[in-house]
């Protein structure tokens, strides 16, 4: 065979070179000379080489010779391979009914000539098939395995990683955009997505909201109720005043998302960010910065930009600065002098977009601004001292205004109550059972027993000795000017689009979508903010809600968002690719095969023929 297919090949590359070297082997032109021949076998017995007798002798009567002319299996009739296979292609040619004599016919190439039968009936023609039926098997295994590794590396490609950077300018309240022009945050809002209402969590105050923002939880929830608050159970305080906050025990009652982000395998990075220098779960940001306001915002900016663009990049950033709450409590929210302020925080906000820009992440990370409270003008004329309607040795204050928290001495509880419940016109006093639902805040044992909330505007000091602020927070979270801003830019984000309303805790949901990284529990609805992304970011693979019951026996809502199509016809048409590819290999083959039959049938007949 080998020695064959070699003459073969050197035949035709020589007629290749030369043409008129003589023509390559051809099975077919073989069975034109050979035929006449065999058909002279069958009609004439008496001519040729007669077979040989039994005895040794050619002198074997007519009968006999016409037996083993006609290929009979007898005692007696010897054949050699070469008769033997000219009186088979005889009788198939016969059978056939094509009689014509292949010498007069035109050369023809393929499986349908006079030899494909002479081979057909040796059974050269299935070992043809064998062959090709071998390496479709192969070929078959070699789809198979790469349709596997196909579908695996699909299912297995991790979603495009988005860079998310949350910013927050404490205070800054919803209407503070019109106040003066604010080019910067226009411009945002011109190429990203704009939220006229976001209603914030009760009580509005710095640290409670700042936590919801990266845990979706109202207070109740995860525990930082107020910005001065006592755990009985503890038997601790926590006081911003007194920058008593670093106590982990006080945070622990919930998961912020930089633990979660790092949980995944990803990295984050916390400039001053409100509970990002406290040790929660026994675990910090991968990067931080202590908190110290004298650090100015261009430094920490610079920090964010170097912890996005470092060997190990942070997928997840978190930038606070304290303006305007500063100054909008020192002059008040309706002062003209707030215009200025305004107007430099906008301007710090154009600094952060070129530094951005000059990092080349603008396009690449999604930006949003957000704020944790609003402001409200307040006036000496409209104080309300608790010193004047309750005696201060029956109780412990807390927390004071808006919200005062009152801890009753004990024994005193029904005495403080009775004092206050009807002690000014704007001014309501709950047990912590009678708490308002709506303001989520009545199932931790960091509330009070008894809390007294002021009207809008209105201020609570325990005496006038205490300090009066013109501007303050921490009022009904209904009321529009506690409500703080919300903008979003990026790839993930829709360009020029307004929406209505949202809440606080949607944010923290809408930051796991985009992190792609399992939500712990919260009290936050994806579905609310969807609509907030462009339509390719909508559609990519959700994230997952953990199903842990919250503190309180209050549980989250269930996962809201839409399940994703687009990634499940990807992973159709990938399959589909994989099919098609698989077929028109199959149908290559087979052709490939059916072409070279010729060739592979007279590499094996060739010896038979030349015997």
């Amino acid at each position: 065979m080998a020695s064959g297919r070699k003459g073969f090949s050197c035949t035709r590359q020589r007629s290749r070179r030369n043409p008129a070297a003589p023509a390559p082997f051809s099975a077919d032109r073989q069975a034109r000379q050979l035929l006449p021949e065999a058909r002279l076998f069958l009609d004439n017995p008496g001519r040729g080489n007669y077979p040989t007798a039994a005895n040794g002798s050619q002198e074997a009567g007519p009968s006999v010779r016409r037996r083993c002319w006609s290929g009979a299996q007898r005692p007696g009739c010897v054949q050699s391979p070469r008769r033997s296979l000219l009186i088979s292609m005889a009788r198939c040619r016969r059978r056939s009914g094509r009689e014509e004599d292949l010498a007069s016919s035109p050369v023809k190439s393929g499986p349908k000539t006079g030899f494909r039968c002479s081979v057909q009936r040796f059974g050269l023609v299935g070992a043809g098939r064998s062959v090709t039926l071998k390496m479709t098997s192969k070929l078959l295994w070699v789809s198979v395995i790469l349709a596997a590794l196909t579908l695996s590396i699909t299912f297995s490609l991790p979603p495009n990683q988005q860079k998310v950077l949350l910013v927050s300018f404490d205070g800054f309240r919803w209407d503070y955009l019109y106040r003066v022009p604010t080019p910067h945050f226009h411009y945002v809002m011109k190429y990203g997505v704009h939220v006229k209402q976001v209603t914030n969590i009760f009580i509005t105050k710095t640290y409670p909201n700042h936590y919801t923002l990266v845990t979706g939880l109202f207070a109740e929830n995860h525990g930082i109720v107020a910005n001065d608050m006592f755990d009985p159970i503890l038997n601790k305080s926590f006081s911003l005043d007194h920058m008593n906050i670093y106590d982990s025990e006080f945070w622990d009652e919930a998961t912020p998302i930089w633990i979660t982000n790092q949980r995944a395998g990803h990295s984050s990075g916390a400039a001053m960010w409100p509970g990002s220098d406290v040790k929660i779960h026994k675990t910090f940001p991968t990067h931080y910065l202590p908190y110290n306001e004298s650090v100015s915002f261009e430094d920490r900016v610079a920090k964010i930009i170097e912890w996005f663009t470092s060997k190990e990049p942070i997928n997840l950033g978190l930038l606070y600065w304290e303006d305007p709450d500063d100054m909008g409590h020192h002059l008040g929210p309706d002062s003209p002098l707030m215009g200025p302020v305004i107007s430099d925080i906008d301007n710090k906000l154009g600094y952060l977009i070129e530094m951005l820009k000059k990092a080349k992440l603008w396009n690449t990370l999604n930006l949003i601004i957000t704020s944790d409270h609003g402001m409200t003008q307040c006036s000496e004329e409209r104080v309300i001292e608790l010193d004047r309607y309750v005696d201060k040795d029956l109780y412990t204050l807390i927390d004071q205004s808006p919200v005062a928290a009152i801890l009753p001495k004990e024994g005193k509880f029904d005495a403080v109550y009775e004092a206050l419940a009807h002690a000014h016109p704007n001014l309501t006093v709950y047990k912590k059972e009678e708490i308002p639902e709506r303001w989520h805040y009545k199932y931790n044992i960091r509330i009070p027993p008894i809390i007294a909330v002021a009207d809008k505007g209105w201020y609570i000091l325990q005496n006038k000795s205490e300090n009066f602020l013109l501007g303050n927070h921490g009022y009904d979270n209904a009321l529009a000017e506690m409500h703080p801003i919300f903008l979003a830019h990026g790839p993930a984000f829709r360009k020029n689009f307004t929406k209505a309303a949202m809440n606080s805790t949607d944010l923290y949901p809408l930051l796991c979508h985009l992190l792609n990284i399992t939500a712990m529990p919260h009290n936050g609805s994806f579905r609310n903010v969807q609509d907030l992304l462009s339509s390719t970011t909508a559609g990519a693979t959700p994230y997952i809600q953990s199903t842990t019951p919250l503190h309180g026996g209050v549980h989250p809502r269930e996962p809201e968002q839409k399940e994703s199509h687009a990634y499940f016809i990807g992973i159709s048409l990938g399959s589909i690719i994989v099919i098609v590819f698989f077929i028109i290999s199959i149908k290559h083959l087979v052709r490939s095969q059916i072409h070279a039959l010729p060739d592979m049938q007279a590499e094996i007949v060739q010896p038979l023929l030349q015997a």
